[in-house]
């Protein structure tokens, strides 16, 4: 099968690990990686760099692309992004680990990041753009909405509800029927057995 042409958009961290998972599903050609304006280097983990300024010309040339900007706390560069992304004539692409589990039931919408070893499970939905990190679960029955990052090794139980633009930190584990709002920040270690309302901190 012929190899689709991508594009990268961040060349961080979060870009990295994607490189790894594209790596393993050998499905994509990747051609380059946008970063700012004003970034020096022309090759970035071997792959050429694009300015920012050139998205648009690039979008007339190439069909796929693949948002690799992560998400820390209520940064909200992820989701900028995503938005003038949605707002070209694209396919913003997801990404999937061929290590993850994925519930053939379970609703994944555009743009979302699967990382490595992580499992969704029976009817659980997952907004756009959206990062599922290394190892997290998330459980029967509960929904995460747009723009979220939960974070590496976060344990979500069944029927939990969980907002817009949330950061849920490393290893925290999330009680059963838990609702969590939008714009929430929760720090890495959390134990959550109680609901979260808009705009929290919980450290």
């Amino acid at each position: 099968m012929k190899k689709k042409d991508l594009i990268l958009v961040g060349g961080g961290g979060h870009c990295n690990a994607c490189l790894d998972i594209l790596g393993l599903l050998n499905l994509y050609n990747v051609v380059g990686v946008i970063e700012k304006n004003n970034f020096k280097l022309e090759k970035l983990h071997n792959v050429s760099v694009f300015k920012d300024q050139e998205i648009m010309k690039l979008s007339k040339i190439y069909r796929n692309f693949l948002l690799t900007i992560g998400k820390i706390g209520k940064s909200k560069i992820r989701e900028t992004k995503y938005n003038e992304l949605s707002s070209l004539d694209i396919e913003i692409v997801s990404l999937i680990s061929p290590t993850a589990y994925v519930s053939t039931s379970a609703e994944i919408a555009k743009g979302v990041n699967i990382m490595h070893q992580a499992l969704i499970n029976i009817n659980v939905k997952i907004g756009e753009n959206t990062i599922i990190n290394s190892q997290s679960l998330v459980e029967h029955d509960s929904s995460i909405g747009s723009h979220c990052h939960i974070s590496t090794g976060v344990k979500i139980n069944g029927g939990v509800k969980i907002g817009n633009n949330t950061f849920i930190g490393s290893g925290t584990v999330v009680h059963e029927g838990i609702t969590i709002g939008n714009n929430v920040i929760v720090s890495a270690g959390s134990i959550i057995d109680r609901n979260l309302s808009n705009d929290t901190k919980y450290c």
